[in-house]
């Protein structure tokens, strides 16, 4: 009798109680682990929002620069903007842009250098008649390994596509491998060509002004 007492007291008061408080745990480890889960998803999801929200204003700051630009210029901007002298210049586009073209092209070695900005003179474009000086310019320097002498071509038929149309070729120059006269070969991270080429964008940077 006295161990049917026992058995009854430890299945009462001791298994019974644990066996709930270890479900009572479980059940909390899911709960915390599925709000955990949840928390990181609205974060992710918070952080693209926040992206897609700094670059919608970008645009519309952008855009109103336009405007401000167009009642105080008026004709003589649009003129400028035919010209292709206006551009929203983005160094961290066309780093991230030359990137892919290097990988597509498997260009090697591919090496790119920005100049410092400098203004747009009279001096140095006298027929375009600049009457403010708003506009700059910025040189981009391209060291490129090729594979053949049609991918320099190919490369600037991609930075007009991929990332602007409104660039100028200042320069390029081009020379080919001993190999690549003897015995022409195709090999992969071995270029036959070497091309170093400038290129310069323009953009416009009004100073503050304010509108009557």
């Amino acid at each position: 009798m006295k161990l049917n007492w026992a058995d009854s007291f430890i299945r009462q008061y001791v298994q019974k109680p644990a066996l709930i408080l270890l479900v009572l745990l479980l059940a909390f480890g899911g709960l915390a682990f599925g709000l955990l889960n949840y928390q990181e998803s609205l974060e992710q999801d918070n952080q693209v929002t926040e992206h897609q929200l700094r670059n919608l204003l970008k645009q519309v700051r952008f855009l109103r620069t336009q405007e401000q630009l167009f009642q105080v210029y008026g004709e003589k901007y649009q003129a400028y903007l035919n010209e292709g002298l206006v551009y929203q210049q983005d160094r961290v586009k066309w780093t991230d842009e030359l990137l892919k073209i290097k990988a597509q092209l498997n260009l090697v070695p591919f090496n790119f250098q920005f100049d410092a900005e400098q203004q747009l003179t009279r001096k140095s474009v006298a027929h375009l008649q600049l009457d403010k000086n708003i506009f700059y310019y910025t040189q981009l320097h391209l060291d490129m390994g090729l594979m053949s002498d049609l991918d320099l071509l190919t490369v600037l038929d991609k930075i007009r596509e991929n990332i602007t149309p409104l660039f100028l070729v200042k320069g390029c120059e081009m020379s080919a491998h001993s190999e690549a006269i003897q015995k022409p070969k195709f090999t992969p991270n071995h270029s036959l060509f070497d091309a170093k080429c400038t290129l310069i964008l323009f953009q416009a940077k009004p100073t503050p002004f304010k509108l009557d």
